[in-house]
């Protein structure tokens, strides 16, 4: 076993953008080169971070700010309201950022909307379509939230099992079915998918449920548009697409959305049950949004 320091390929990238190795050379394979590890037999091609621009190093070099201050809270504001139009957020919508990486946002989403007595439903609350590792993480998140949550998985390199949602969707008569989780782009495998086929069989059945998209590899990279897709909750972060610094995670919300966490969070608190989440609390997070801060 060794201990290799393993250079992602972006870091190749960079050297050849400065001119420090030629895109045609093998030198970073050499002892001397630039890109280093103690064997030089591993290039580790990951999808993220991005090295952002010359302009992010020097923002996020800047004296750190009050953040419950009244400037930050303008910029705040002005920030969300410009990544609301980038992702297509429609009228009534809401924009939240959290410190913390695409998960946090993921948690936050995958921990809303939940009802008195769902854990005791026949049918599921939560339905995920994963289709390689980071969509079974997200799975994972939903499953260790403690929701009633059933996981349809495909081989890797698929596409997202339509037809199985649909047959779901069908079966759930009564709208127990709060969410459904899936992918815009599978960061392991590439797979990009339609979110609109699926919005489309929550259209013909008439069903209530969220459309709620993972599209941290896709923001920034690809079309990620709410408004077209019939995206409910948009689920990104900093370090990928939007080729930032690591540690914001991004959700955004349609006016459906904001509508149904706040029915669903009344429902628990008219029950007397605690929803069991603070600081990702998505009522807490909207509510303190639209003064510019967070919880």
């Amino acid at each position: 076993m060794t201990n290799e320091l393993i250079s992602p390929l972006s870091g190749l990238r960079r050297l050849i953008e400065t001119d420090q190795v030629g895109p045609n050379e093998n030198s970073f394979l050499d002892d001397k080169a630039p890109v280093w590890s103690p064997h030089n037999k591993i290039i580790n091609v990951t999808p993220g971070p991005a090295f952002g621009s010359e302009l992010v190093d020097q923002f996020s070099s800047t004296q750190t700010r009050g953040m419950r201050g009244p400037d930050v809270a303008k910029f705040f504001t002005s920030v969300r309201e410009d990544y609301g139009k980038m992702v297509g957020m429609q009228e009534g919508g809401r924009a939240l950022f959290f410190t913390g990486s695409g998960t946090t946002a993921t948690e936050s989403a995958a921990g809303s909307c939940r009802f008195p007595g769902e854990a005791d439903f026949d049918t599921p609350a939560v339905v995920t379509m994963e289709i390689g590792a980071f969509s079974t993480a997200m799975g994972n998140c939903v499953e260790n939230l403690g929701r009633n949550v059933l996981r349809l998985q495909t081989d890797l390199g698929e596409d997202l099992p339509y037809d199985k949602c649909r047959e779901v969707l069908e079966k759930d008569t009564e709208h127990k079915i709060q969410l459904v989780m899936a992918p815009l782009n599978e960061t392991g495998t590439g797979v990009t998918t339609d979110p609109r086929k699926v919005r489309k069989i929550l259209d013909d059945l008439k069903h209530p449920a969220l459309l709620v998209i993972d599209g941290i590899s896709a923001i920034g990279s690809m079309p990620a548009n709410m408004t077209e897709m019939g995206i409910d909750m948009l689920v990104g972060c900093s370090q990928k697409g939007m080729m930032g610094t690591p540690g914001i995670g991004m959700l955004s919300l349609s006016a459906k959305a904001v509508e149904k966490v706040y029915e669903a969070d009344k429902a628990l608190a008219d029950a007397g049950i605690k929803k069991g989440q603070h600081y990702l609390h998505l009522t807490k997070m909207i509510d303190d949004g639209c003064h510019g801060s967070t919880p």
